[in-house]
């Protein structure tokens, strides 16, 4: 093992510090993976992690033992001290270790899907915890694949990547513009179903069980011009005073509604 950091203001402190940020991550190509769940999720999807980070005095055992198995798989280990690690951290309570993976975008080409196909737009997200949320339930309802129409913000994002616990490692993602991902639904013969407080049918009177290409916009503007005039739109029926639902929520219930049709 190499020689233990312990500055903040160490020089590969400070290098690997900047994948915080988009525009490091963009630059260098690499990302962080914080966290024992996440960490082996990316291992078991043969995520490339090329070094891990490890305090010690932070870690339990069984991050240890997952220390151990990237190594045996290539990754160099860091070893570094309590602050230097939480200067990494994006965690209040951080377990004390994180790995740098090479980032791989996959192409929009590249996806496949199933027969049904079931495959989740996300057009124009903007918050890192409804995304990776989104992912996570995705993950849980067996979806092909997510098509991430023009984002602000990624899913290689240390937020999105903890609210998904990991499920962005367990299902093919790619990144692509609206345009594109219009002719590739179309190409594919997919079914657009999006939901919308203005639309007159019910989310379970509708016909799921096909090739479905699930839309769902971001909270402040909705689905994008692209996508307004979906193949079918749903409503999800609310009572009170509630007029819409948190992203996520609405597309855990849009998913799961396909799931249960699926399941008859």
């Amino acid at each position: 093992m190499a020689e233990r950091l312990t500055s903040t203001t160490n020089p590969r402190i400070k290098a690997l510090a900047r994948l915080r940020e988009r525009k490091g991550r963009v630059a260098a190509g690499r990302f962080l993976i914080e966290g024992h769940r996440e960490l082996t999720r990316a291992a078991d999807a043969s995520i490339p992690i090329l070094e891990v980070v490890l305090a010690p005095e932070l870690a339990a055992p069984r991050d240890l033992s997952l220390v151990e198995r990237l190594a045996v798989d290539g990754a160099e280990v860091v070893e570094v001290g309590r602050a230097a690690f939480e200067k990494l951290s994006f965690r209040r309570h951080p377990d004390g270790v994180l790995g740098v993976a090479l980032s791989t975008p996959l192409a929009l080409g590249d996806l496949e899907v199933g027969n049904p196909a079931f495959v989740l737009v996300l057009d124009g997200i903007e918050k890192p915890g409804n995304l990776g949320g989104i992912i996570r339930s995705a993950d849980a309802a067996g979806v092909d694949a997510v098509i991430l129409v023009e984002p602000r913000c990624e899913a290689i994002n240390p937020s999105t990547i903890r609210a998904s616990q990991g499920s962005v490692f367990s299902l093919p993602i790619c990144t692509a513009d609206a345009a594109e991902t219009n002719t590739w639904i179309t190409h594919r013969g997919l079914h657009v179903v999006a939901a919308s407080p203005e639309a007159t049918t019910a989310l379970w009177d509708a016909d799921l069980t096909g090739d479905i290409a699930a839309v769902v916009g971001a909270e402040a503007e909705g689905i994008g011009p692209v996508f307004r005039s979906p193949d079918t739109t749903v409503r999800i029926p609310m009572a009170g005073t509630a007029d819409s639902l948190n992203a996520s929520v609405s597309a855990g219930i849009l998913l799961f509604e396909v799931v249960r049709q699926r399941s008859l």
